[in-house]
């Protein structure tokens, strides 16, 4: 445990130190651009890391950094994210203006049709995208991934920057802060955006990024929720090697300040950790080689582990400032309260229902939640009233085997084939009421 921990330490802090390494302090106070007033709960972090700090009630800062020099972020609801270059060698005090984001503050649907095409182009595909501040970020492409394009469109659709992908593309990913990341086949790049321009910070490599970053699921003010997954075996079935489903989660919280890790929480799937360990197991294997003829035990084991046991899926997502986990293993919606005394559980049932995806999908806007169905190419999203746990209202998309399905301020968005230039990738988006 102590080793996990430590482990831990070392992916929140996004450093390794040593002994012999030197630690300098970048000093700063943030203040609102046009009152000059302190601002406070800024969240102040390193560029490509997850280390950092939140302002102070006088809206001071102090950051650790191993270099002289760094680039930091800095975030807080209601105001335009910044990147500032600062010295650190100097220990100087910073000081930083922020400026009141007045599109975040008063979107609104801007569209009064339920259905809106994003990309209308002919043999224009959308790859991948992600929704920021009410804007646009998607990777676009004709008939070659190396060619492809980063384009920042405006909530009215207007086309504000766009770039070339310095690689091929694999995919766009939002991390636990909300920085968004260019997927690469070798690299990743941190996606730089301002009002009307996108720039890509420089490249991270891939590995390297998911021990950093893929492990942190969530945050609030103070804490990131980090997830481990376990309970996976490796097994030889005689040509190749297979990995088997995780059956346990175990969630830490770390302090953004002091980066003291706590046990938050921890979600098992009994049934495979019983089954695996059973003669049980293997008198059903026998059976099912009997049944099926599929003549080998090794064979007949990799059917049991692909089609009988599932992995674990046990989500957790911070709604509005409230944590919750979406336990579908012991049918509980566990929330946590504010003070993080203990938590409350709230039965749920909607993932027993036929054609569920094993998918919830939230809105960081209105801090809803959404349970995911298909069936027949059909998909539809059901709202989950996370103070009953029951389902409420029912949304349908109207388009067949919709991928990539995401919710923001009351609107779906998924990508689709289109039906006038097919095969098409198109991104469409619709109103929920």
């Amino acid at each position: 445990m102590k080793t996990l921990l430590l482990f831990l330490l070392i992916i929140c802090s996004g450093l390794v130190l040593k002994a012999q390494d030197t630690l300098y302090q970048i000093k700063g106070k943030v203040i609102e651009e046009i009152t000059k007033k302190p601002l406070r709960g800024v969240s102040i972090r390193l560029n490509q890391s997850l280390s950092g700090t939140n302002t102070d009630s006088t809206g001071n800062f102090t950051l650790n950094c191993k270099n002289k020099k760094a680039v930091i972020q800095l975030s807080r609801i209601g105001y335009k994210t910044k990147y500032v270059q600062v010295d650190a060698y100097n220990i100087i005090t910073h000081t930083i203006e922020m400026s009141v984001d007045i599109q975040e503050l008063t979107e609104v649907n801007i569209n009064s049709k339920a259905i809106e095409h994003i990309i209308k182009k002919e043999s224009q595909n959308v790859l991948d995208y992600v929704l920021e501040n009410g804007k646009i970020i998607l990777i676009t492409y004709t008939n070659n991934l190396l060619k492809a394009k980063l384009i920042l469109l405006s909530t009215s659709l207007d086309t504000l920057s766009k770039i070339n992908v310095p690689e091929e593309a694999v995919a766009l990913f939002t991390d636990c802060l909300g920085n968004n990341h260019l997927i690469g086949t070798k690299k990743t790049y941190q996606i730089y955006c301002d009002s009307t321009q996108l720039k890509l910070m420089p490249p991270v490599n891939l590995t390297t990024f998911e021990k950093l970053i893929y492990p942190c699921k969530t945050a609030d003010g103070d804490n990131l929720y980090l997830g481990n997954k376990y309970g996976a075996e490796m097994l030889d079935i005689g040509f190749h090697p297979f990995l088997t489903v995780n059956y346990g989660v175990t969630y830490f919280t770390v302090n953004k300040k002091s980066k003291e890790q706590k046990f938050f929480a921890a979600i098992q799937d009994d049934e495979i950790a019983v089954k695996r360990k059973e003669e049980i197991y293997n008198e059903e294997i026998k059976a099912r080689a009997e049944m099926y003829g599929h003549g080998s035990p090794e064979l007949d084991r990799l059917f049991a582990e692909t089609i009988e046991f599932k992995e674990i899926y046990a989500p957790i997502f911070n709604l509005k400032g409230q944590v919750y986990i979406f336990d579908h293993v012991n049918s509980i919606l566990i929330k946590s309260f504010a003070d993080s005394s203990g938590f409350e559980k709230i039965p749920i049932s909607y993932h027993k229902e036929k054609n569920w995806k094993r998918e919830i999908l939230t809105d960081p806007v209105s801090g809803k939640a959404y349970s995911l169905y298909a069936s027949k190419g059909i998909s539809e999203l059901r709202e989950i009233d996370v103070q009953t746990g029951k389902t409420t209202k029912t949304y349908k998309i109207p388009f067949t085997f919709p991928k990539t399905i995401k919710v923001y301020n009351n609107q779906v968005y998924f990508i689709h084939k289109s039906d006038f230039y097919y095969p098409t990738w198109m991104l469409t988006r619709m109103i929920l009421k």
